[in-house]
């Protein structure tokens, strides 16, 4: 399966001016930067995917607003000339009239990490302990009231159909445009908790489509990847491992403040595994990203294609669309029945179109 190669995750900064009770971040506390020379090392590897297609530099954390824009300013300077789309994955409580003017100028999509309401929001706490959540929601306002397209990305750690209702709810009152779920699992710094079962999670999911059914303002994250495997199904792969085939696999690589390059999940940044031992791949000073993706790194390298297939297998969402008789609640997603008519009319187009919405980081921001 070919590499899809379109985005690249950045981290100007490890620190992070709050403390989430599941952030997954061992770092957080320090101020590590990231040298121009990284970025300067980034922008000359993905000089061949631009010019193939635009090219999504999301900046990720750590929380990157707090390396200031006179330093993120040059990070993104030494991708000038280059067809790149940068974006930043942000709490949004460091966000002005000057971090705002900064977006504007520089064409900078912007994505925030928010729960929901405030009874949903109490884990986004600084490192005093305070609620973060006025902060995020001044932020976004005031962002949205600039008119920028502003993208959520929500933690949830209690998947209920209330709580998806509730969320949906929210983020469409806010004025955000795109929505992106990451259910809480224990991984990095956060052992706090286990899965919840998986009848749960689908039961959360069904109530989210739904409410994105009745009212569908804002874009749902999930739901477009769902589209897009119904696509795949529809074009005649009905098996689920062809469908995956059918698809390319984006790396996603994701470079660290010092040079170092972990693939597909953000996650796995900076952490080591007694299976397999350093999830690096490498480090980006030294060796050009094309070449990651193919080096035998802690016993990782090789397995990431059938890692991502066994991670996407399990994910309740994708499970559901695996029987024929699931897709009909998506493909009826709008009452005009132009989500169908698209799906039936691209049979015949195994064509992947890029997507420009807003970048929506992996993580939990």
């Amino acid at each position: 399966m070919a590499a899809r190669r379109s985005s690249v995750i950045m981290q100007p900064t490890t620190l992070c001016n709050l403390n989430c009770s599941y952030c997954y971040l061992p770092f957080r506390r320090h101020v590590r930067r990231m040298p121009l020379a990284v970025a300067q090392a980034v922008a000359a590897s993905i000089v061949p995917w631009t010019e193939r297609a635009a090219v999504e530099v999301c900046w990720h954390g750590g929380e990157p607003l707090t390396a200031g824009p006179a330093h993120l300013g040059r990070l993104m300077d030494c991708f000038a000339g280059l067809d790149v789309v940068h974006g930043v994955q942000t709490n949004a409580t460091l966000v002005d009239e000057a971090w705002a003017e900064f977006f504007l100028e520089r064409g900078v999509r912007v994505g925030v990490s928010i729960d929901g309401p405030p009874e949903d929001n109490q884990q986004r706490v600084d490192w005093a302990g305070r609620s973060a959540f006025d902060r995020i929601v001044r932020g976004i306002r005031l962002l949205v009231t600039r008119e920028m397209t502003v993208s959520v990305i929500a933690v949830v750690s209690d998947p209920t159909p209330e709580r998806a209702r509730k969320l949906y709810t929210f983020v469409a009152d806010l004025g955000a445009a795109w929505l992106g779920v990451n259910i809480e699992e224990r991984e990095g710094s956060n052992n706090r908790r286990t899965a919840p079962p998986e009848s749960q999670v689908a039961d959360f999911w069904a109530a989210l489509i739904a409410a994105w059914q009745a009212n569908p303002t804002v874009k749902l994250r999930e739901a477009d990847r769902a589209l897009s495997y119904a696509r795949n199904f529809l074009n005649g792969e009905r098996n689920c491992e062809s469908a995956h085939r059918l698809t390319p696999l984006d790396p996603l690589p994701t470079i660290a403040w010092n040079g170092e390059v972990t693939l597909i999940s953000p996650e796995l940044a900076g952490f080591r595994s007694d299976r397999y031992g350093d999830f690096s791949c490498g480090n980006v000073l030294r060796t050009p990203l094309d070449r990651h993706p193919n080096r035998h790194a802690g016993g990782m390298g090789p397995r990431v294609p059938a890692w991502h297939r066994r991670v996407s297998r399990n994910l309740p969402l994708f499970r559901v669309l695996r029987r024929r008789s699931s897709l009909e609640p998506l493909l009826r997603a709008r009452p005009d029945g132009r989500h169908r008519n698209r799906l039936l009319s691209q049979q015949q187009n195994r064509s992947h179109r890029r997507n420009n919405a807003p970048y929506l980081a992996l993580g939990g921001g």
